[in-house]
């Protein structure tokens, strides 16, 4: 099963995952639960749409989401490229 992801910024109004294509991305159940443990998403619609949280800590588990990022921009994940270029830095 894959799951959609969509940006921090994403609005819930009238979101088609069939037709929204260019507004969000897929993750597969592993994915999920990995952005789920590192609390870098929260459910926008549960059990199927994950979004984004754009809050960065300096330290605690929240600090994670940096390296679990950042594994993901090596891995060429496209979910962790796009939100790199939501954040500015793409």
């Amino acid at each position: 099963m894959r799951y959609c992801l969509v940006p921090p910024t994403f609005e819930l109004s009238n979101f088609d995952c069939g037709r929204d294509r260019r507004r969000h991305w897929h993750v597969s159940k592993k994915d999920r639960d990995e952005l789920l443990e590192s609390r870098a998403v929260e459910w926008l619609i549960h059990p199927r749409v994950l979004r984004l949280i754009r809050t960065f800590a300096l330290h605690g588990a929240s600090a994670r989401f940096g390296t679990y990022l950042a594994d993901a921009l090596r891995r060429g994940e496209q979910w962790a490229i796009a939100f790199r270029g939501d954040m500015g830095g793409g």
